[in-house]
């Protein structure tokens, strides 16, 4: 603040008071009742001093009211009293007796006021400067007032405005006083409205209030790294450093952007060999850019004038913040964005609320038990141990359910299957394949009394720990297997059942794992039955490597008890493994597809496009929501064959088919290298999908089940057409299915739509021109497909919009197989 009011000089200053009227007398008049208020100012010490023109040139009215004040007070005994008195005091001192006539006489002449003019005439006009301006419609006087204090500026205004309305009253000081305070009064709103606009420009650009929150965390952290740093240098916030903040604002938020929009790209392109990372390049970039713009500002630490010492400060610490904030804080939340394996998904704010929800949830209900309901129940049951753990066990039991069906997310949904609680009536060993975290939630909320053998990190978790240990849980490798076996049977024996997840930990990849023989030796030496217990798409809540809760729709079903006897004769715990894990396989696929369908299923296939281009994003949920084939591809496939999608393009019918059926094999193709790669993010982790990059004509494949061709012959001229027909036929198998659909010449509006579609996305790039456009007449595609030995099975108007026609051919028994 100091370097500040150095820069513009005296505190001191003198305030300047304008008046302004449409006659020299009308201002003279207002001049004098100004006069009176900065003389009672003065008197109370609020101004230093005051110049005014009243005390040369009074108004015309106010001599008047001075002269007839002044003969009221001469009367004629007064005046001869004093007249006598002079005349003998100047006896005294030598003077004549007509020294003082001219005065005397003054007193008998006519009132003749004192004018501008008369200045004027007598040249004299020097006295008031330029204090007094005339023209031909107004008049203005203007009057200097000290102000020690800029504070007492306010004060000075609001008494001469409410004395004089319409009065002018402006100080340097003052002025920029009030506009200095207006400012930091003002300051949280102007970064309030700034953080709005910022916010409201980048959802408008991402879409994505992830990507929001990425490219503005850097920004703020700089901010409050750089205000801190004025605050512990005492720089006060005036003018110059508010706008030198706003300039690193902007700084900040464009190597934000930049920084993040690299490593999109290197995302989108990590799937292709032949591109380079851009991170590197941009992020060299910026540094450069930042370096040199701090090279500046240091520059001016050196000035001698003081008010750029605060500036060049302010400027050199906030770029040092913007540029370490954005390259630290950008890349590392941009990498937790991303899934690094098959098992992740994309983290939202939506996930994080639902996972902040769930943790309040089970913390709250376990810290409930350990303050309050434990001793309670010891209480209550001080020598029944049993009793105790069984209470223990039930308040877990509802503690799952209640979590599982008040989660804050209205989409997900959870199926039971034959999980009533008659079909758990005998102590049994319960198994069930390993998904996820929320399995134990899953298992937990059925309704059966059982014991689980549990890992050393469900023993030992916080909160939680305490409720598994009070609920008799047994500790897997806490002893050694025998022991653990028998105590598993002695539970076995008083009516409580046994739970286990036989695979020993999650699958990583969703395929059901190696059952190993521990539980169902417990079922042999027990001579109990296992009941199977088939868990479906939980990983959809909570995958293998990450703690996020997400929109799930799962299914657990429990299978018909498997025994130990078959046809009187006992079967071994690996015999007894192996059955049991071929009923839940039976069971997957179905079970799987029933999971597979409605709002979340569509959901997540367009999720797995998240952050591969907003073009794309809209590109998708456009075709989902215009084009009818996608919804009716999967009953046109059967679940089980092996698939073969030419001209996959970005892989969506790909990735449908192969995530709606757990064994569908499907491939797909393209000769779009960056398509492709897009496809291959977006089908990471679906076991059963695959995508290569080739030309359809030089790709080879064994003989598929189902051959796409959607949407790809129009863009090769005739020639090629009948040879990417030719290979499409070559690949089905014998028996097998060619779904064939695109655009053939017709009349009318529709066509034209069709037509003007295709063209618009050859002008953006959204697909390869190649050859441009060809359409052929419905005839020659049915020649050259009837030439292949393919039958039409049937034509299907309702999949084919606009000028499209959709067909399903069938390879005959007498065609040649590739």
């Amino acid at each position: 603040m100091n370097h500040f009011q150095k820069f513009f000089g005296n505190p001191a200053s003198p305030a300047a008071i304008m008046i302004e009227a449409k006659s020299l007398e009308e201002a003279l008049e207002k001049n004098d009742t100004l006069q009176k208020v900065l003389q009672r100012l003065y008197k109370e010490g609020k101004i230093l001093y005051y110049n005014s023109v009243s005390s040369f040139l009074p108004s015309i009215k106010t001599q008047k009211r001075r002269w007839k004040k002044w003969k009221d007070f001469w009367m004629t005994q007064k005046k001869k009293g004093l007249i006598e008195r002079i005349i003998k005091e100047c006896k005294k001192l030598g003077f004549s007796d007509r020294a003082f006539s001219p005065f005397w006489t003054s007193w008998n002449n006519p009132f003749k006021p004192l004018t501008f003019s008369l200045f004027i005439k007598k040249k004299a006009q020097w006295i008031f400067g330029h204090r007094i301006k005339l023209n031909k419609k107004s008049a203005q006087i203007l009057t200097l007032v000290g102000i020690q204090n800029p504070h007492l500026f306010k004060i000075l205004r609001e008494k001469v405005q409410r004395a004089i309305p319409g009065s002018a009253i402006a100080s340097k000081k003052g002025l920029v006083q009030e506009v200095l305070q207006l400012i930091v009064l003002e300051f949280h709103q102007i970064t309030l409205l700034l953080s709005l606009l910022l916010i409201l420009c980048l959802y408008l650009f991402y879409l994505r209030l992830e990507l929001v929150l990425i490219t503005i965390l850097p920004i703020f952290l700089s901010l409050v790294l750089t205000l801190g740093l004025m605050g512990w240098c005492q720089i006060g916030i005036h003018p110059f450093t508010i706008l030198f903040v706003i300039f690193l604002f902007g700084v900040g938020v464009d190597f934000s952007i930049f920084l993040l929009n690299s490593q999109m790209m290197d995302y989108q392109n990590s799937k292709i060999p032949s591109q380079i990372k851009q991170t590197p390049l941009i992020s060299s970039s910026v540094t450069l850019c930042a370096l040199t713009t701090m090279a500046g500002f240091f520059s001016l630490l050196f000035s001698s004038h003081p008010v750029f010492f605060p500036i060049a400060l302010t400027g050199f610490f906030g770029m040092v913040f913007s540029l370490l904030s954005a390259l630290l804080l950008v890349p590392f939340l941009t990498q937790k964005l991303f899934p690094k394996t098959p098992n992740q998904d994309f983290l939202t704010f939506k996930k994080i609320f639902a996972t902040l929800w769930a943790f309040c949830f089970l913390v709250s209900f376990a810290l409930l038990y350990r303050i309050l309901l434990r001793y309670c129940i010891l209480l209550f049951y001080p020598h029944s141990p049993h009793s105790r753990k069984k209470l223990a066990r039930s308040y877990m039991h509802h503690l799952a359910w209640y979590l599982i069906h008040t989660f804050p997310l209205p989409a997900s949904k959870q199926i039971y299957v034959n999980c009533d609680k008659k079909n758990f009536l005998t102590p049994s060993v319960l198994i069930a394949n390993h998904l996820s975290a929320f399995d134990i939630m899953m298992v937990l909320s059925l309704p059966v009394d059982f014991i689980m053998i549990v890992k050393k990190w469900v023993w030992e978790a916080p909160l939680l720990g305490t409720l598994v240990q009070d609920g008799g849980y047994l500790l897997a490798g806490q002893q050694n297997s025998h022991e653990l076996i028998k105590r598993s049977i002695d539970y076995l024996s008083k009516g409580i059942s046994v739970m286990i997840f036989p695979e020993g930990t999650r699958s990583r990849t969703g395929k059901m794992g190696r059952f190993h023989k521990g539980a169902f030796e417990i079922a042999v030496r027990a001579k109990v039955p296992v009941i199977p217990l088939l868990l479906t798409n939980t990983q959809a809540c909570i995958p293998r490597d990450s703690f996020w809760v997400g929109d799930h729709y799962v299914m657990i079903r429990a299978l018909p008890p498997v025994y130990i006897q078959n046809n009187g004769k006992f079967k071994t715990s690996r015999e007894f493994a192996r059955e049991v894990k071929e009923q839940l396989l039976s069971y997957q696929n179905h079970d799987w597809m029933e999971v597979q369908r409605g709002y979340l299923f569509w959901k997540y296939l367009c999720s797995r496009y998240s952050y591969l281009g907003i073009d794309l994003e809209m590109y998708i949920a456009c075709k989902l929501a215009i084009d009818p084939i996608y919804k009716a591809i999967s009953r046109l496939v059967p679940p089980k064959a092996k698939v073969l999608d030419l001209g996959c393009g970005h892989g969506f019918l790909s990735l449908l088919l192969a995530h709606s059926s757990l064994e569908r094999e499907v491939i797909g193709v393209d000769q779009d290298q960056r398509k492709i790669g897009l496809a291959k993010l977006a089908g990471y982790g679906e076991r059963n999908l695959q995508f290569y990059h080739s030309s359809i004509k030089e790709f080879s494949y064994p003989p598929a089940d189902v051959v796409l061709l959607i949407d790809v012959c129009h863009y090769w001229n005739k020639e090629e057409q009948i040879k990417i027909l030719r290979k499409a036929s070559e690949f089905l198998r014998k028996g097998g299915r060619l779904l064939f659909r695109d655009i053939v010449e017709s009349e009318g509006i529709p066509s034209r739509i069709t037509l003007l579609a295709e063209r618009f996305g050859l002008w953006i790039g959204h697909n390869q021109k190649g050859e441009g456009l060809h359409i052929m007449k419905k005839e020659f595609y049915q020649e050259i497909l009837q030439n292949q030995g393919l039958q039409c099975k049937m034509e299907i108007p309702s999949l084919a919009p606009g000028a499209n026609l959709f067909w399903i051919w069938e390879k005959r028994a007498d065609s040649n197989e590739l």
